[in-house]
């Protein structure tokens, strides 16, 4: 049982699932953006020390929030055909009374599959991504560079002054921090230097929690689930209704790695969403060593714009969402 587990291996598996998230929502892999072959990809930094501006550590690629955008890339006239696709997920995740942020971003090609180490499977409301390894070891001085936007910081909100910095690397842009970086409603602030992609500003309202109503109705409850039967999950949207909310079911350990992370998503203002006994059945059970189970729910905003490419820039289609998300102990049974 996890009712008695500390909050601080729960709050640190779910910046491990992090990726595994984002990888559901995107179809992409950090593998994907570490093989980057498009002609325009950057003279990129390799494995370098994290850029941290007053919160904690970073590293990897980007990309920005915007209801609004400013485009530095130099390009001019209509933007061109995406030729990399880039994603940057920012995550707010509360158990009990303790909560840590995660950032974690990638560019990869828009024509490039999904590879080793994650495997997704997709269902008609939800995705399962499974990891053997959350993200592959580069070898070291051979590992190809990231297509990135060169360093990216994250300003507005609760964020620490003058900014969250992140420096690109061959795994993509990651950071993590104790405390919150935003609170509801906070306008973030996400400005790219520019590398391979060329630089932006971009800004993005960071969402309204809804608040669970069942299985479990409080912040320090705990919740179990079968594995051959479907799972119900309600929500209460916050006023009024706006954005999506995920919810996300998964198991991991950290030694030796694997995760297998279900996210399900529906409009805020549905209520509920139900994840099918076919997708649970891969989760593995918690009675295993080392094995842990999560249930969160979080409630999202999202934004998407376009950078034009450059003679020496890649043209990118960018997506930017800030999460607030809160987490739970899981039985799997």
């Amino acid at each position: 049982m996890l009712r008695r587990m500390k909050l601080e291996p729960l709050l640190s598996l779910f910046a491990f699932l992090v990726p595994a998230a984002v990888l559901a929502a995107s179809g992409c892999s950090p593998t994907d953006a570490a093989t980057p072959d498009a002609p325009d990809a950057a003279d990129v930094p390799g494995d370098e020390p994290a850029g941290n501006a007053g919160a904690s550590d970073a590293s990897a690629d980007a990309t920005p929030p915007a209801s609004s955008v400013t485009d530095a890339s130099g390009a001019d006239g209509a933007p061109e055909a995406a030729e990399v696709n880039g994603i940057l997920a920012i995550e707010q995740v509360s158990v009990g009374d303790s909560t840590r942020a995660s950032v974690f971003g990638f560019f990869a090609l828009a024509a490039s599959a999904t590879d080793a180490p994650c495997v997704r499977t997709a269902f008609p409301t939800c995705d399962v991504v499974t990891c053997d390894a959350l993200v592959p070891a580069p070898d070291a001085g051979t590992s190809p560079p990231t297509i990135h936007a060169g360093p990216l910081t994250i300003t507005g909100g609760a964020v620490p002054t003058p900014g969250l910095t992140l420096l690109p690397s061959p795994l993509g842009y990651q950071a993590s921090h104790d405390g919150a970086l935003f609170g509801p409603g906070d306008v973030l602030t996400v400005a790219a230097a520019g590398g391979g992609v060329g630089a932006f500003t971009g800004t993005l309202t960071a969402p309204r929690a809804a608040t669970m109503i069942s299985p479990v109705s409080t912040p320090s409850g705990h919740a179990s689930v079968a594995r051959s039967a479907p799972f119900t999950v309600t929500w209460a949207a916050a006023a009024p209704p706006a954005g999506t909310v995920r919810v996300m079911v998964g198991t991991g350990r950290v030694s030796p790695s694997r995760s297998v992370q279900i996210a399900c998503t529906a409009p805020a203002a549905a209520g509920a969403l139900t994840v099918p006994a076919a997708a649970l059945a891969m989760l593995d059970a918690t009675v295993a060593a080392n094995v842990v189970g999560l249930l969160s729910l979080a409630s999202s905003s999202e934004t998407a714009f376009d950078v034009p490419g450059s003679p020496t820039t890649t043209a990118a289609r960018v997506s930017v969402q800030a999460s607030l998300v809160r987490g739970w102990p899981l039985d799997v049974e």
